[in-house]
C-alpha cells in the first residue's frame, strides 16, 4: 500500500517489533514525522512526579541540535503546550502557533512550519505522555485528517510503551521465580 495509509500499516507492524523502548520510540517519531508529513516529531513521557502532579520528560526527538535545555524540562500540568494537552487530556490542532494564545510557551521555531500537533499518548485511559508535532516550514497546515492519523500514531506509540511496560513485568516475575527456586518454572504462551 502507498501514501498515508501504507505509512500507518508499517508503523502498526513495527509495533510489533520486540526492541529497547527508546530505540523503538526514535524510530517511531521519525514514522510519525513521515506519516504526517511534519518537520518535526518528539515524544514526552510522564517520568517524574506523581499522580497529582506528575511531569512529562522528552523521550526523543527527531530535531537535531535540540538545546540541552529541553531534554532538562519537566513540564507538568498547564505548563508548556504539552503541559496543557496533559493537564485537558485532548488533542491540540495549532494552525498558526505565532497568532495563537501559545505562543508565549512556544520555543524557538526557526526551521519550522507555524502549525503545530500535540496528541496525549494514552494506555487505556491514562494519559502516559504527549507527543508533539511540527510543520515544515512554508507547508500548509495541519488539518483534521492530520490530526486523525497523530491520534493514531499515539495510540500505536502507547501499545508500544504498555508492551515494553508487560515485557519488563514478564521478565521481572521469571526471574523472581526462577531466585525462589522455581526449577519446575517452565515458559508458557500467553
Amino acid at each position: 500500500p502507498g501514501g498515508s495509509l501504507g505509512r500507518l500499516h508499517d508503523l502498526a507492524v513495527f509495533v510489533g517489533a520486540e526492541e529497547d523502548l527508546r530505540a523503538h520510540l526514535q524510530e517511531m517519531v521519525r514514522l510519525a514525522a513521515s506519516v504526517t508529513d511534519a518537520a518535526a516529531c518528539s515524544i514526552m513521557l510522564l517520568s517524574e512526579g506523581d499522580e497529582r502532579a506528575p511531569r512529562l520528560k522528552l523521550w526523543c526527538t527527531t530535531e537535531e541540535n535540540l538545546p540541552a535545555s529541553a531534554w532538562r524540562e519537566t513540564p507538568g500540568r498547564g505548563e508548556s503546550i504539552a503541559g496543557r494537552v496533559l493537564e485537558q487530556r485532548a488533542s491540540l490542532l495549532v494552525a498558526d502557533l505565532d497568532a495563537s494564545e501559545f505562543a508565549p510557551l512556544a520555543r524557538h521555531r526557526e526551521t519550522l512550519g507555524a502549525s503545530c500537533l500535540c496528541v496525549p499518548v494514552r494506555v487505556g485511559t491514562a494519559v502516559i505522555g504527549v507527543m508533539n508535532l511540527s510543520s515544515r516550514p512554508g507547508a500548509e497546515p495541519f488539518d483534521a485528517s492530520d490530526l486523525r492519523l497523530a491520534e493514531i500514531v499515539a495510540t500505536l506509540i502507547g501499545k508500544s510503551v504498555q508492551v515494553d511496560r508487560l515485557q519488563t513485568l514478564l521478565r521481572s516475575r521469571v526471574v523472581q521465580a526462577t531466585l525462589a527456586g522455581g526449577s519446575d518454572v517452565h515458559a508458557r504462551p500467553l
